[in-house]
């Protein structure tokens, strides 16, 4: 009984196969070809540090430290959806900011 059922699901993969491959190659066809564009990198790296490689007219930026983290900070904050986001975001900074990070176990 398995067997028989296992048969049916590989036969239907097969055919559900072809018909997605027959899919994809129309999809292609009427696509124009794909190009890659590098927007650049920002990475936390930790104490209040960041690392950037940015493109800046056909060359690329590379920078590092404080003023880059403020740099990461804005863009992190500008990417959220909402206000509501943006605003919790900034207020946990903040509150680290003078308070630190709690780390009490209770």
């Amino acid at each position: 009984w398995l067997a028989r059922r296992l048969n049916s699901l590989a036969t239907q993969a097969a055919r559900e196969g072809k018909t997605d491959a027959d899919v994809f190659s129309l999809i292609e066809e009427k696509s124009r070809p794909f190009k890659y564009s590098s927007q650049g990198s920002l990475a936390y790296i930790g104490s209040e540090k960041a690392i950037a490689d940015l493109p800046f007219f056909n060359r690329n930026i590379t920078a590092g430290g404080v003023a880059t983290f403020w740099f990461w900070k804005s863009a992190y904050v500008n990417e959220l959806f909402s206000l509501r986001n943006s605003t919790l975001v900034v207020s946990d900074w903040v509150k680290r900011f003078f308070f630190g990070r709690d780390i009490s176990r209770e």
